[in-house]
């Protein structure tokens, strides 16, 4: 297992239980995610920049290898960094916000947390095989 199926692990980890907390709870999700998106008492908004070093960090680790976890850390790293560019204008990551999860009913998120957790097992499934 290298550095990069271990990481691969942690972020299946990660989202499997964000996924359970989603499917238990699906209001108080709604709400948490609302009330991040919508602090304006922030002065800093410190989003920009966990996204970039997110997405550089995982492209660092992508580089070095060929396997499927590396390839999956180099897209989540791209998604990290859509979601930098995405955070920098609240109101358009509110709308995102609003369209997927502010709007959907308890079952629908319920739903859509299914389809993150059927994709964290794959994560979890790829770093445990060392595809």
């Amino acid at each position: 297992m290298t550095f990069a199926h271990i990481i691969l692990l942690l972020i299946g980890i990660l989202m499997v239980l964000e996924s359970a907390w989603a499917i238990g709870a699906p209001q108080q999700m709604r709400e948490q995610l609302g009330r991040l998106i919508e602090d304006e008492a922030m002065e800093t908004n410190p989003w920009p920049v966990f996204f970039a070093v997110s997405a550089l960090v995982l492209w660092a680790i992508a580089v070095f290898g060929q396997t499927w976890a590396h390839r999956i850390l180099f897209v989540i790293g791209v998604l990290a960094l859509v979601l930098m560019r995405w955070s920098w204008r609240r109101p358009f990551l509110a709308s995102w916000y609003a369209l997927f999860i502010g709007r959907r009913t308890n079952m629908q998120v319920r739903l859509i947390y299914a389809l993150e957790l059927a994709l964290a097992l794959a994560f979890i499934q790829t770093a445990i095989q060392g595809w």
